[in-house]
Formats: structure tokens, sequence, C-alpha cells
């Protein structure tokens, strides 16, 4: 149930890409590739740029003559991106190019990437609006579903993360004293979002969850069942992504999104610019809720 998080899929793709993209797209008259992602929530944005050369020597040269643009397309405000040259972990050079801006909620930006003579590659990419997140009530019928509820302009989530935090006991101490221990446990969200309003609801099944948690305990260690389980908490996670931001059959494999064309935004080259920011909501369940999805109530 421990498993690595899909925002993570763009860095993967930036360390992978240099080797696969430059493979997949010889002979194109394509001249660069890139990646990066646009968060409202960070002080500055990069996005790296891979120029598409017939070698795949390294080049001696470390600067890529080469100028990065971006223009909020609300505002019309424009900026020069600076460049930072990394070295790769086969001896390959790559470029990393930072802009010391928010990106604003709900704006569109154009980035556009331009070579001395005159090769130019652009991805224009919108920002998500800005959103709250609470917990609704919880629904107590067969299967306990605990709603998380995103208040706002949201359409897209990925990366949705449930983390449990619970105790149970793996003996006793002295007596009938029980040997209590604590695990966190990510719990995958196998359900489906859902649209109402100006609400986007993401129902959580605690119910499932019990059993889920309680089979990986049970893979792992010898607990005493009669204890039960105990739920301290629930850790929401997603990240609000733009609506570009949805790989063919929902496969977030950094193997299969490196290959050319199978998620791009990029006019005249390769890649995807993606937008998107974090959100988490940290909830401890009502002792009635978790006794009904089969935890045992905490502190009791």
């Amino acid at each position: 149930m421990r498993y690595r998080s899909a925002w993570l899929v763009l860095v993967a793709l930036l360390a992978l890409g240099c080797e696969e993209d430059v493979v997949a797209v010889l002979g194109t008259d394509v001249q660069y590739s890139l990646y990066g992602v646009l968060n409202p929530l960070a002080d500055s944005q990069s996005v790296r740029v891979y120029p598409i050369r017939e070698t795949l020597v390294p080049e001696e040269d470390p600067e890529l003559v080469a100028e990065v643009r971006s223009v909020d397309l609300n505002t019309g405000e424009e900026r020069v991106w600076r460049q930072t040259v990394v070295v790769d972990r086969d001896g390959g050079f790559g470029y990393i190019y930072r802009a010391p801006f928010r990106a604003e909620y709900g704006h569109q930006y154009r980035i556009t990437v331009a070579g001395p003579d005159g090769g130019e590659a652009e991805a224009t990419v919108e920002v998500p609006g800005e959103s709250t997140i609470a917990m609704g009530t919880p629904i107590l019928s067969r299967d306990v579903v605990a709603p998380i509820v995103l208040s706002g302009p949201v359409t897209n989530l990925i990366r949705i993360e449930l983390t449990y935090f619970v105790q149970y006991s793996i003996g006793f101490i002295t007596g009938n004293v029980p040997n209590i221990v604590g695990d966190t446990l990510v719990v995958p969200f196998e359900g489906r979002f859902t649209q109402r309003s100006n609400e986007l609801i993401v129902p959580v099944d605690l119910s499932a969850a019990f059993d889920a948690i309680r089979a990986e305990i049970l893979n792992g260690v010898s607990f005493d069942q009669t204890y039960g389980i105990s739920l301290l908490a629930l850790r929401f996670d997603a990240v609000v992504a733009n609506a570009a931001w949805q790989p063919p059959g929902g496969d977030f494999n950094p193997l299969v999104l490196i290959q050319p064309g199978t998620m791009s935004n990029v006019e005249g080259g390769f890649g995807f610019i993606g937008a998107g920011y974090r959100v988490s909501l940290t909830w401890a369940p009502p002792a009635d809720v978790a006794d009904e999805a089969g935890f045992r109530p905490f502190g009791r």
C-alpha cells in the first residue's frame, strides 16, 4: 500500500528524458523538448529544456544558446527566464530555466524557448483556480464514507494519497497491559470523485480502508485482533491540476509518458508543461464513525 507519489512523475521525466527523448525524436526538425510545472504556491517557477541533437555524445560546451520567455496572457506581463546548467548522471549537461514569480491562480501563461537560428517551441499552460478543502459529513450506511470536499474551480485531481495513522496491540507488556504500537499506512484511493456545482467531492471509504489496513498489518506482524485497530487520524493529500494533465488511460508511469506525443502540450517541440498545487487535510474521525467502519475508537 506504500507507493510513489504521482506528483513526482515530472521529476522522473526530467531525470529520464535526456536519453529517451533524444533517441525517440532523432531525424525530426524539432529542436527542443520542455518539461515543467507551474505552481501558484511556489515563489519561483522552472522548466527544463532538452536540445534535440543528432548525437547522444554529451556536448563539450555546457551553455545552451537559447532564450526562454513567458507571458501572462491575462495581464500581458513578460519575463525572461535565467538558465542554470546541471550535470546529469551520464555526464551530459542539463538546462533548467527559472524565473522568480508566483504563477497566478486561473491565469494562462505562454512559455517559449527560442534558439539563435529561429528554432522555437512553446506551450500554453492554464493554472487551475484557487480552492479550499474541508471534511464533509460522514455517511454511516453499509459502508462508512467520509467525503473530502474541495470548493472552487477544481476539475482535475491527481496524486490522491490517503495516509492512515493507526495503533494496535502486538501482545501484552505485563499482565493485561497491551503492548501498543503505532503505524502509518498509505491506502490507494480507488474510488471516483464527483463534481457538484462548484464543489469536487472525494468519497473516502473508511470501511474498505479498515479491511485493507487489517490485511496489511496481518501480513507483517502478529497483532491482538481482540484489541482491534485504532484510527487516530486520516490525512488526505492531492494535487489540484489543470485539465491538460490527463495521461492516456490514467497511467502516470514516466517510462510511458516520456514517449514523444503521449501527453504533450508543446507546439513546435515535445514534452509537457503542467500546472497545479498541493492540497492537504488531516482529520480525526469521531468515535462513532471509527466504530461503524470497524476501527476501535481511539481512547477506548
